[in-house]
């Protein structure tokens, strides 16, 4: 959580385009921690679809099944269609790509 914090209080005052994403993993680890789950899947649906434009960053497919998975045991049918329409949007960006040299 320190360093989830620390890398938004950095990321913030300069507009970086990490700043979304971390922003919404902090959110979702205080929901979290506050027993929040409506909150957190929301934060880490959020944090997932930025994650997607965000090539410098990791790949959010973990953070999109536990935002699905969180959003259907809260019956947000919204944001666990949205997680799931992430995740196969991610899915077919990786199966169009061409294969890596080895």
């Amino acid at each position: 959580m320190k360093l989830a914090e620390a890398a938004r209080s950095a990321l913030a005052p300069l507009g970086a385009v990490e700043a979304l994403p971390v922003s919404k993993f902090c959110d979702a680890l205080v929901a979290l921690k506050s027993g929040d789950r409506a909150a957190a899947a929301r934060s880490l649906a959020t944090c997932g679809l930025a994650l997607l434009e965000t090539a410098d960053l990791f790949a959010p497919q973990d953070l999109l099944r536990e935002a699905e998975a969180l959003a259907r045991a809260e019956r947000l049918n919204n944001v666990a269609a949205e997680a799931r329409a992430a995740q196969d949007r991610l899915l077919r960006r990786r199966n169009a790509a061409p294969p890596q040299n080895r």
